[in-house]
């Protein structure tokens, strides 16, 4: 009977024990490719004992103001292109090898279109098109900055996701979409993509860079990542290893990153992902 006992208790303090609350915000929009992501890595971190309590919020301010504030175990989702200058309130300074966890994955955008039209249609100067991009702060002054470059003056309009872009691309209320889908879009024989934003083609679309290697802002990756706060030192390199197993070997993961949306899956070092924000963190102003 002690022996019964012991086990019993010895089971209810493993379960006590193994499993690990995390609260996880994300200014993200809640129909977008992030969410998705972390939601199917909070899957397999389940199975690993971590438990992520998830909110969406998408509202960076609030997401920065809750992740200065807490006192409790709590993991930040964010991505290179949330802020767009170092005054927005929202800003948020890099991350150090201390409180960085992993990045997610790395994106780039891609100009696309389900219309009879082609890159001179897009580059007519007389002619003002619909296009189609995210809520977020980058695509909106990439896509001015771009057009100021080629003497365009497209009418933007903003949605909420990459994907009630695409909605309204097959819908034929836009012209062309920008968005992280076009990839996506081309390898199903849906739409036809003019440009992407990346340093290197996918599927054979051709770079800004490519075209106009003489333009400053003609590469606009993205990257989102995870950092922490109040998470033990020893429980952070648990789940740091925890998702460097997941994003090396997790199905899931690895099907959506790869085919659903053509992003990369991170497999550099710690110090080599924070170098990269930091990068992309200077480009500010």
């Amino acid at each position: 009977m002690k022996k019964l006992i012991a086990i019993i208790f010895l089971c209810l303090f493993s379960q006590q024990t193994f499993a690990y609350d995390i609260k996880l915000h994300a200014p993200f929009s809640s129909t977008g490719n992030a969410q998705n992501i972390i939601r199917i890595l909070a899957e397999g971190l389940a199975e690993k004992g971590w438990d992520l309590n998830i909110k969406i919020t998408g509202n960076p301010k609030l997401s920065k103001e809750t992740y200065n504030k807490t006192t409790e175990p709590f993991l930040l989702a964010y991505a290179s292109d949330t802020a767009s200058s170092k005054s927005d309130v929202h800003y948020m300074t890099p991350p150090t090898t201390k409180d960085f966890v992993t990045s997610l994955y790395s994106f780039q955008l891609f100009i696309c279109t389900i219309k009879d039209l082609d890159v001179d249609d897009f580059l007519n100067k007389n002619k003002s098109y619909k296009i189609g991009i995210t809520q977020d702060p980058v695509s909106p002054m990439y896509m001015n900055a771009l057009q100021k470059y080629l003497g365009t003056n497209h009418k933007l309009l903003r949605y909420d996701g990459s994907k009630k872009v695409g909605l309204a691309l097959f819908s034929g209320e836009i012209d062309f979409s920008f968005s992280s889908k076009g990839a996506k879009y081309v390898n199903t024989g849906k739409a036809k993509c003019l440009y992407g934003t990346g340093a290197k083609s996918v599927l054979g679309i051709k770079t800004i860079k490519s075209a106009y290697p003489e333009w400053n802002l003609n590469t606009l990756p993205g990257v989102v990542y995870l950092r922490a706060k109040n998470i033990p030192a020893d429980k952070l390199e648990q789940l740091r290893n925890d998702f460097q197993e997941l994003q090396s070997s997790y199905a899931p993961y690895l099907e959506y990153v790869n085919t659903r949306f053509y992003g990369t899956p991170t497999g550099t070092s710690l110090k080599a992902q924070v170098d990269i924000i930091k990068k992309l963190d200077s480009a500010l102003k």
